[in-house]
């Protein structure tokens, strides 16, 4: 197999608007602040207003040549990258073709060239990889910033006082400008909201760039935004039509297929690879997609003890495809003296992923292997309708629709109001089943660019994957680079590769969540979720785990705190929200176990970022709220 020179790290910058140079001992902060990102090098530039600091993770044999920033032979342009391009060969022989050379063997290199020959927004639709990046024309004085289109690797900035300052993680900003809450955002967490979605972080005035977008910025302030890539716009209907009238034999095939080549390509790497074996479907598929290409993958396990332990599966797994499988196994101790470390890394509270201290664990078992890079199934769920709240929003949406049908059949019947009065009315679902805010409104357009699909429930299905996709997706992406780049290694996710998603986002719903008699072991009312997928793992694994339901690294944090009021006193959350400890008690008195923990969680995050409390500092202010006693933890 040959080999590629991905540099797969971390990078931040400042951009002066008003000419001056930036200190250079600033971007030496920022390298320190991301040095977990690239533990194998670093490297720094200057060019009149723009500075940037870059930190390299080699996962393949890299020379100096692919040292970033990268600037090309003219000194025309600079080029600092996080990420990785799967299809660079293409388009270096294209640019090649052009007139081009090339001085090193990696992508980086490339992407640059791409950028200068093409022009940005047309290099980036070119691209089939993940990747944050800051392209600098120094000719015409414009910095660039880009994200690949799922959005995979992060990249945030923010503009105060006449300087712009970007980078793959927040903390960098942070340095440069003061932090504050948004308390619109911290609001919808507690809600149980993602807290990283769109363009909103939970720090005021940060941003992000979102998924498939671009911003170029001129030395005089001017900024232009533009996307090369939405998902919506992948929906097509003639693809829809044609996957309707195959046969589930030919997709099957086809998806396999495709499955088989975005593994390949997920696995090109020097470095050991890894595959994160949680248990269930998706990343079962993955290890045993590994098979045909020849590459020694290990599978590590994150074993999370109590009734929804997963490790069963794993251990099967490792025996079915004869490979070796490492365990990280999370303690009350260990989830104690991590949590804060990882909130400070995360940047965002946990509780809405209460699993990524587990993600962590395993991750940095992985590291310590020697292993840089692991494959995860993040993705499948999304795309091919996996869960369980999708099929029972369905299930509720049909019964209600049954309802209203019955309806109009009891009015012209002989008692029949009175049986009307038995039957759901669609005002009277719970709220919690419909999402409110930025993702009822990506609903309502993707129910317009769905509107070519006749069946409301076929509709509707399609729907859920596309909102799913653009909000709790994106969630998922930041904790896994956060909690991989963390222990220092590269989370890839292959299902999530251009091809794969297209084929995807146009599959009808006979294909994700048909109708089915015997559906009821997985919990769903008469339907199988992910049903292609599944007809995929029928052919490469055992009964018992291609046909498990989802689970995840469950995480019942309250099994490891005593969630008690008396941690928010003189806290950041009331100071915040402005409300007096009394009330707090009251509210807490009805509240359930998940907010109880979104908010014990988030009340760690504010203390990390905004009293500025050191991780240590966190973890000790936790001890005497262990589930088990802080005498019992020490020993």
């Amino acid at each position: 197999m040959e080999k590629r020179g991905y540099i797969v790290c971390g990078f931040a910058g400042v951009f002066h608007l008003d000419g001056t140079v930036p200190d250079r001992e600033m971007l030496g902060c920022f390298s320190r602040l991301l040095a977990h990102r690239g533990p194998d090098g670093a490297g720094e530039m200057v060019d009149g207003p723009l500075g940037l600091a870059h930190r390299r993770l080699s996962i393949l044999d890299l020379s100096d040549a692919a040292h970033q920033p990268m600037w090309d032979e003219e000194q025309r342009a600079c080029l600092a990258y996080n990420g990785e391009i799967y299809n660079f060969q293409e388009i270096r022989d294209e640019l090649r073709a052009a007139g081009w050379s090339f001085r090193s063997s990696g992508d980086t290199e490339v992407l640059l060239k791409a950028c200068l020959h093409f022009g940005v927004p047309e290099a980036l639709s070119r691209l089939n990889g993940m990747f944050g990046l800051a392209f600098w024309d120094g000719k015409a004085r414009r910095l660039w910033l880009a994200r690949d289109r799922m959005g995979i690797k992060p990249l945030y900035y923010a503009e105060r006082g006449g300087r712009l300052v970007f980078g793959s993680e927040i903390k960098p900003i942070l340095e440069v400008l003061p932090a504050t809450p948004d308390v619109v955002t911290l609001l919808d967490v507690l809600a149980g909201e993602p807290p990283t979605w769109g363009y909103h972080t939970l720090f005021e005035g940060v941003a992000a760039i979102e998924p498939g977008e671009w911003l170029c910025i001129d030395a005089m302030g001017h900024r232009q935004s533009g996307r090369y890539f939405r998902l919506f716009d992948q929906v097509d209907r003639d693809r829809y039509a044609e996957a309707d009238a195959a046969s589930a034999e030919t997709m099957t095939g086809a998806l396999r297929e495709l499955l088989e080549r975005s593994v390949r390509l997920h696995l090109v790497s020097d470095a050991p690879v890894g595959v994160l074996a949680s248990g269930g479907l998706d990343s079962n598929l993955i290890a045993a997609l590994t098979r045909p290409s020849g590459v020694d993958v290990d599978l590590y396990h994150a074993e999370v003890a109590g009734p929804q332990s997963e490790r069963w599966a794993a251990e099967r797994l490792g025996e079915y495809l004869e490979r070796p499988i490492q365990y990280a196994t999370l303690s009350p101790q260990e989830y104690i003296e991590t949590l804060a470390q990882v909130a400070y890394h995360h940047e965002c509270p946990s509780g809405y992923h209460p699993n990524d201290v587990p993600f962590y664990l395993v991750s940095r078992k992985a590291a310590q292997d020697g292993v840089k890079v692991l494959l995860t199934g993040e993705g499948a769920d999304e795309l091919f309708f996996g869960y369980e709240s999708m099929v029972l929003g369905m299930g509720r949406r049909s019964f209600v629709r049954a309802g209203d049908r019955a309806r109009s059949v009891l009015r012209r019947l002989p008692g029949g109001r009175q049986l009307m009065s038995l039957l759901p009315r669609g005002d009277e679902l719970p709220a919690q089943l419909l999402r409110r805010g930025y993702e009822q409104a990506l609903r309502e357009e993707a129910r317009e660019v769905c509107s070519f699909i006749p069946e409301v429930e076929d509709r509707e299905v399609l729907v859920e994957s596309l909102v799913s996709c653009s909000a709790h997706l994106e969630s998922l992406l930041i904790r896994n680079d956060r909690m991989g780049m963390m222990a220092g290694l590269e989370s890839r996710i292959p299902f999530l590769e251009n091809e794969l998603v297209r084929f995807a986002v146009n599959l009808p719903r006979r294909f994700k969540a048909p109708r089915h008699p015997l559906a009821l072991g997985y919990r769903h009312p008469m339907r199988e979720n992910k049903w292609l997928l599944r007809q995929v793992g029928r052919q490469l694994l055992p009964a018992e785990l291609h046909s498990r339901k989802k689970c995840g690294f469950p995480v019942a944090p309250w099994r490891y705190l005593d969630l008690r009021t008396e941690f928010f006193r003189q806290g950041f959350l009331l100071d915040t929200l402005k409300t007096p400890f009394a009330n707090w008690e009251t509210t807490w008195d009805a509240a359930s176990d998940d907010f109880r923990w979104t908010a014990f969680a988030t009340e760690i995050w504010g203390r990390l970022f905004f009293h500025r409390d050191s991780p240590a500092e966190v973890t000790q202010m936790l001890l005497p709220f262990t589930a088990c006693g802080e005498s019992a933890l020490a020993a």
